[in-house]
């Protein structure tokens, strides 16, 4: 654990040359590691990211997608501009604006594990999910895969339900308050039916246009996704009291968080 901690202040693409899902878990490993040893609440999305490429792997090898092969290559896609994402933001370099707002708000003490998940799911889905869907679609239409890529979000909303159901039994507040519970359809400006259509809308959308068009539309949604991040961090009036009341209940330390979700 030691080494895999000292070894995170080199770039994770270095670090471990990320061929298959488990090179990939070895990565997330290593920024939960780097988390823990540093109290960073960047620690709480990996862990849950953690959750859900160790879910999608077992689906794809239970034979649950039509194209399992395809699958596999989505989310190493998928996954790996997180880990770029991260690798640029530890080291200072320019990195996605949806990212960068999830990575900033980990300095923040005010929010809740609730609001930092979303602001990760809504950097996952609302950007990268799109754009990972049209990089394996090259060779193939993209129609062909979308009965897997709505099995994909199945699955992402199971983890999802089930780290609620987890937290519910250490946070009691977090049993009753179901208008803020992560498995409420929307909540705190975050809608899983919606960045669903608006994943495989941004798929569709890639898939139509000239490669050299994909940079200018990718800057346009990623500077639109981290607007919507935006509102993450800004509930309403009528949410903020049941925020401040999980907030109240939540473990203080991040490294308590961390291995919560672990």
């Amino acid at each position: 654990m030691e080494q895999l901690i000292t070894s995170i202040s080199k770039p994770l693409n270095a670090m471990i040359e990320q061929k298959t899902i488990d090179d990939i878990l070895l990565s997330l490993d290593a920024i939960i590691a780097k988390s823990q040893a540093d109290s960073s609440r960047i620690g709480y999305f990996a862990c849950v990211y953690r959750k859900i490429v160790r879910a999608m792997h077992e689906q794809t090898e239970a034979e649950v997608f039509d194209d399992a092969p395809r699958v596999q290559r989505l989310l190493m896609v998928l996954v790996r501009r997180y880990l770029d994402a991260y690798n640029a933001y530890a080291h200072k370099h320019e990195t996605s604006d949806s990212w960068r707002l999830c990575f900033e708000a980990s300095k923040r003490d005010d929010i809740t594990l609730i609001q930092h998940i979303l602001l990760g799911l809504n950097a996952l889905v609302n950007v990268d999910l799109g754009i990972a869907v049209s990089q394996v679609s090259v060779h193939k239409s993209v129609n062909t895969i979308e009965d897997d890529f709505l099995r994909f979000i199945q699955i992402l909303v199971a983890v999802i339900n089930s780290i609620q159901t987890e937290l519910e039994e250490i946070w009691i507040p977090m049993r009753t308050l179901d208008k803020i519970s992560l498995k409420n359809v929307g909540i705190i400006h975050f809608n899983m039916h919606l960045s669903k259509e608006h994943a495989w809308n941004v798929a569709r959308e890639l898939s139509h246009l000239r490669f050299n068009q994909h940079k200018t539309f990718i800057e346009h949604l990623d500077k639109t996704v981290e607007s919507w991040g935006q509102k993450i961090l800004k509930p309403s009036l009528t949410q903020k009291p049941y925020l401040k009341l999980i907030k109240w209940s939540e473990l203080p330390e991040p490294t308590q968080v961390i291995e919560v979700l672990k």
